[in-house]
């Protein structure tokens, strides 16, 4: 007896079937669904893949939170009248820097770098150290800023903030040399607190 098998119509070259459409389409649905996933930790730990996405993740979570810090620093000195920029400068061995805040006073001609980083805290003496380890950096580009600014004096200021939301004597003392607020102090403590990340 003769067997009817039912004939697939032919497509055109460059295009699908209904039922190969439906078959792409849910593939990467699911495709789609394991790297969501992935991405909010359910996936196998150890592998190169989630490896990478943790990376990513850690490091979008760390610039996020420096740069709120650095941005609420510069707004508390924009409002004590100092001019803040965030500049790309040459040090004196011709290498690029990039300050992250660079304020000067246009009427004193003082101006000031300030760095701040953010790291687990390990001694007592740790922000000295930090505030040395930034000024050995951006000391080579001083004279590049009197010369653009026309400033007499530029200091640098390397301040660390702990990466459990301690803020060391240090930062203290920048703030009340400068005038500033202690809302200052209390904003960078809650945006390190709420914004973890590891350091």
């Amino acid at each position: 007896m003769f067997k009817y098998t039912p004939v697939r119509p032919i497509a055109r070259p460059g295009t699908l079937l209904r039922d190969e459409q439906a078959a792409i389409s849910g593939s990467a649905r699911r495709l789609e669904r394991r790297q969501l996933n992935r991405l909010r930790g359910f996936s196998e730990s150890g592998t190169i893949y989630s490896i990478n996405i943790e990376r990513e993740l850690i490091l979008k979570l760390t610039f996020g939170r420096h740069h709120l810090i650095r941005s609420r620093i510069a707004a508390a000195l924009r409002n004590k009248g100092w001019i803040e920029e965030e500049i790309s400068c040459l040090a004196e061995n011709g290498s690029t820097r990039r300050v992250d805040i660079l304020a000067y006073n246009a009427d004193t001609k003082q101006g000031i770098i300030v760095d701040p980083t953010i790291r687990f805290e390990v001694e007592c003496h740790q922000s000295a150290e930090v505030h040395l380890e930034k000024k050995s950096i951006y000391e080579p580009t001083v004279n590049y800023f009197k010369l653009k600014y026309a400033l007499i004096h530029v200091e640098v200021f390397g301040l660390l903030i702990g990466a459990r939301g301690t803020i060391p004597a240090f930062f203290e003392e920048f703030r009340r040399q400068f005038a500033l607020p202690t809302s200052l102090r209390d904003d960078i403590v809650i945006i390190v607190l709420k914004n973890p990340a590891k350091s």
